[in-house]
């Protein structure tokens, strides 16, 4: 089964491509017991997966996140390349990508029901250097 393509655009200039596709169910189950967790040091949880799952090591070394929450069955990576997307501005936008994703796991694409093993791939995406203006209570990007 290939992945599903979610593209979304903000306006005026950003856009992030995503791609969801199954996740192994080993994959799953060592996260939701703990085997494998989001707060290990990166090369640490990069080894594992490398060791265990095969997977890339590079493609393990930019896992941003587990969800729903930090032990859910699914994985979002990080799998952009430097040579086609500024790091810095993706940096900036991180934890919101981070946020969407947690709230997409719990909540699910369809019906309230939580999304299981999967993994979420960010390809490819474009930022405008956005100006920051926070409050107490959140952050605002605000796009010249």
């Amino acid at each position: 089964m290939e992945g599903e393509v979610l593209h979304s655009q903000v306006p005026y200039r950003n856009k992030i491509t995503m791609i969801a596709e199954p996740l192994e169910r080993a994959v799953a189950e060592d996260i939701e017991g703990g085997k494998v967790t989001i707060r290990m040091p990166p090369k640490d949880r990069a080894r594992y997966f490398e060791e265990h799952f095969q997977w890339d090591i590079l493609a393990a070394r930019s896992i941003w996140a587990f969800g729903p929450d930090e032990n859910g069955p699914n994985v979002l990576v990080d799998d952009t390349l430097p040579t086609q997307v500024d790091k810095k501005l993706l940096g900036a936008v991180r934890e919101h990508i981070k946020q969407g994703f947690q709230w997409g796991a719990r909540e699910g694409p369809l019906c309230d029901e939580r999304m299981c093993a999967y993994a979420t791939e960010a390809n490819s995406n474009s930022c405008s250097s956005p100006q920051r203006y926070g409050t107490s209570n959140s952050e605002f990007l605000i796009h010249p």
